[in-house]
């Protein structure tokens, strides 16, 4: 059975957070977040949620979930950004990915995300498209 660290990246998150968490928390085993100095509630609604945070200094995006996955007790791992919530089909495949057979190492899978605007569903941001498949969930 497939054991997953969350990995989740913070600064001044407060705004979308609450939503954020929920479905994140459904399919993690173990939940990292990174903070690089936020100054508003951030770190209190990771408290509310019994999260610890690990604050580590921003130097670029690549560093900060570097450092994260670094600090994953578990082999896969799921990395988010405090700006992007998981919708119920993507939470339901996590978990049926994570109660079937061990999967093969080499995998590696992108999640859906849709941009929004002012409250609204874009196509297109130049240069992204909406929606784009990041890579989000990997073996370490």
């Amino acid at each position: 059975m497939l054991k997953l660290s969350v990995c989740l990246l913070t600064c001044n998150s407060s705004r979308l957070l609450r939503e954020v968490l929920p479905p994140l928390l459904k399919v993690a085993d173990e939940f990292i977040v990174i903070d690089s100095g936020s100054t508003d509630a951030t770190l209190q609604i990771c408290q509310q949620f019994g999260l610890t945070v690990h604050h580590h200094a921003y130097t670029t995006h690549g560093t900060q979930m570097n450092y994260a996955t670094s600090l994953a007790s578990h082999d896969w791992v799921l990395c988010m950004d405090s700006d992007e919530i998981l919708d119920d089909e993507v939470v339901a495949a996590i978990l049926a990915l994570k109660a079937g057979d061990e999967p093969d190492p080499a995998c590696a899978w992108r999640l859906p995300r849709y941009w929004f605007v002012l409250g609204e569903e874009v196509r297109t941001i130049y240069p992204v498209s909406s929606p784009d498949f990041p890579v989000r969930l990997f073996n370490r």
